[in-house]
């Protein structure tokens, strides 16, 4: 995966950050040379908070290691921002995703999810648990993360919505994980998704009354 980056950004500084993994991840990024960074609070959350501390680049582009994302966005995702938009999302769902072997929990989940964004924030909002994206230092610079696990995307998201920033969503191919499974419990952190999704949008309504 990490060849297929370098492939789509040659320009692109590359940091893989491991968050207490058990197979090879460390071992196969030091084989091809790029840099780590170690997380030891675990979450995903944490691990994105990291990488907000450690950037400086005018564009920063995150994606999930388990290879499902084509890569072949990146470069949209990278185009977009340079051209000054403040995120870039990968939309999985406007392509192939409902057709991988995906649990059918987490497909409704995602449906509903993005239709009750749509109805309660009046945005176009395609694809909220991306884990594939690109923001601009403008955006990582303002934000005061809270969540620590799989939450995160669903807060990235609707900080950019609800700061009325300009989102742009990139269409691209989802494929099957090739090893292991997700850690994504659909009632459990689907839970905890809608909770922040209730917080943000009381939140909103408070300061447009005050």
């Amino acid at each position: 995966m990490i060849e297929q980056c370098r492939h789509e950004l040659p320009e692109a500084t590359i940091y893989v950050y491991d968050n207490g993994s058990t197979d090879q991840t460390v071992t196969q990024a030091l084989a091809a040379g790029v840099i780590i960074r170690y997380v030891t609070k675990r979450g995903k959350g944490h691990v994105i908070k990291q990488m907000f501390n450690d950037t400086n680049s005018d564009c920063t582009i995150i994606i999930d290691g388990d290879d499902t994302y084509d890569t072949t966005c990146l470069k949209s995702l990278r185009d977009t921002i340079a051209s000054g938009y403040d995120m870039a999302i990968a939309d999985r769902l406007s392509l192939d995703y409902y057709h991988t072997p995906q649990s059918f929990g987490h497909k409704v989940g995602n449906y509903y999810l993005n239709l009750l964004l749509r109805l309660l924030f009046h945005r176009d909002i395609r694809d909220t648990l991306s884990g594939c994206r690109a923001m601009s230092l403008n955006f990582i610079k303002m934000c005061q993360l809270q969540s620590s696990g799989f939450t995160i995307e669903t807060e990235l998201t609707l900080l950019a919505v609800t700061n009325a920033l300009n989102i742009k969503w990139i269409p691209a191919h989802y494929r099957e994980r090739k090893s292991g499974h997700s850690k994504i419990n659909t009632f459990k952190d689907g839970l905890q998704i809608i909770c922040m999704l209730l917080h943000f949008y009381v939140l909103k309504h408070y300061e447009a009354l005050s």
